[in-house]
């Protein structure tokens, strides 16, 4: 599955390297690997690779040095100079980068899509003196690449899990064809994406103003500079697209591996309506392996439901009678074949869906709703002086939690969009249920009642275990 699922996003003839090459393997990603996400998605893998001692298990005639910390307080600038001699006289440098435990994982969300600066320093600084540079990343999602110019070939492993040491050396070896394409588009630039300026939104609210126009949608529409689009992935053979044709509610077209290597192609079916042609949808693709030389019918079979559009006002899915263009490609800005249909009767799916009846404060007797809520964050009452005290308990609690590579102070932070209703469970039980149903009332100014269950609930000691009378 990892090398099915490694994207090669640029190559100049860099790789594959050759056996007979001499590497220079910098970055401590290549000893210690992200595998995984963080958080509650976490394992405990029973064993687990890493991409040099695969490239050594592969033969390859490697000299490794660390490059840069995944801590904070080391020698940056001495970890740098020895990843400069690394690179003397070397063929081929392949520099492991990418995204630290502590800048992705569940409870928070990414600040920007910069890689760590010591990393972004070390890639410039490598390219600066070597012309042959291969960049492989890991993480989970996109990243800025300010020295994508100077880099000769980049590969995005994302996290490649307990094998992945092995699936990139197979691909940087060329004992793997790389086939992997790209589920999201990678931005230039964070300013570039759809949601810049409006997320993550104030007062705890969020408000989605792209519509459909998410991902590609928004950047092949807008006509947006990217860095790679969704459904880019190179390969280390090529392949021809030819000889479309549409009938019997189906489209197939030829599609021939052009090159000296077997290889797999993930072909894309794109559809768009002649009266928007800017915008288009995947609604199909096939991952086809060829040997070298080889040429296949791919058809994909089509069905009148996916030419349906959502229609609001009548809570249906519609197909509106037009013509329809069928887009045939690579990825979402590499078309290599197209196809015309012509839909002449409207048709329609309404969905079942049940009224739901909103309850307005009228409707409820005047009442207003209350400011806070079990399920209202603890971020929400940071500037309530009562519990500032609570909140900072909390927080030193979550820092004593902090794991490997995530600081105690990230963890504080995550643990700040945690709902008041786990309050028990974030402060070891030294605040009960009862307490927290208090504080609530007592926000939400019912005084009487709050301070009441919160007396009460101070009463209440922690259940201990039962003592067993059986023996």
């Amino acid at each position: 599955m990892a090398e099915n699922s490694a994207v090669l996003l640029k190559n100049e003839g860099v790789l594959p390297v050759k056996s007979s090459e001499e590497i220079a393997v910098i970055g401590a990603l290549a000893k210690f690997p992200r595998y995984q996400g963080a958080g509650s998605s976490k394992v405990n893998a029973v064993q687990r690779d890493n991409p040099l001692a695969a490239l050594k298990e592969a033969g390859c005639k490697v000299t490794y040095a660390c490059g840069y910390s995944l801590k904070a307080g080391a020698d940056e600038e001495q970890l740098l100079e020895e990843a400069r001699r690394a690179c003397e006289g070397r063929d081929t440098v392949l520099i492991f980068a990418g995204l630290p435990e502590d800048y992705e994982s569940e409870g928070f969300d990414r600040e920007n899509l910069e890689l760590p600066a010591n990393q972004n320093r070390l890639i410039r600084e490598i390219c600066g003196i070597h012309d042959k540079v291969a960049v492989i990343l890991q993480g989970g999602g996109p990243v800025e690449m300010p020295w994508i110019s100077q880099a000769g070939a980049v590969m995005m492993c994302y996290l490649g899990g307990c094998q992945g040491g092995h699936a990139a050396a197979a691909i940087l070896t060329g004992t793997v064809n790389p086939s992997g394409k790209l589920a999201e588009t990678f931005p230039v630039k964070l300013s570039d994406t759809p949601c810049f300026g409006r997320y993550p939104g104030l007062e705890e609210k969020v408000c989605y103003q792209e519509g459909i126009y998410v991902g590609y949608r928004y950047y092949d529409s807008a006509d947006r500079e990217v860095l790679f689009p969704f459904g880019h992935g190179l390969s280390y053979t090529s392949f021809i697209y030819e000889d479309i044709h549409q009938e019997d509610g189906a489209i197939s077209f030829a599609l021939k591996n052009s090159g000296s290597r077997p290889g797999k192609e993930a072909v894309q079916l794109y559809l768009s309506s002649r009266k928007n042609p800017y915008y288009k949808e995947l609604i199909g693709f096939q991952k086809v392996e060829l040997q070298a030389g080889e040429k296949r019918q791919v058809v994909f079979r089509l069905a009148d439901r996916d030419f349906a559009r959502f229609h609001e006002p009548d809570c249906a899915w519609v197909t509106a009678p037009g013509e329809y263009q069928l887009l045939v490609g690579s990825s979402s800005r590499d078309i290599r074949l197209e196809a015309i249909v012509e839909i002449t009767e409207r048709q329609s799916w309404p969905l079942d869906i049940p009224a739901v009846a909103v309850e307005t404060p009228e409707a409820a007797g005047g009442e207003k709703k209350p400011r806070f809520t079990m399920n209202s964050t603890l971020r929400e009452f940071q500037s309530i002086p009562l519990l500032r005290p609570v909140l900072a308990l909390v927080r030193r609690i979550a820092a004593k939690t902090s794991g490997e590579f995530v600081s105690g102070e990230r963890m504080a932070d995550m643990i700040m969009d945690m709902p008041i209703r786990q309050l028990p469970m974030g402060t070891n039980g030294k605040i009960n249920a009862g307490q927290v149903k208090g504080i609530i009332e007592l926000l939400n100014g019912k005084p009487g009642s709050g301070l009441k269950k919160m007396v009460l609930g101070a009463g209440k000691k922690k259940p201990g275990r039962k003592k067993d009378i059986s023996q």
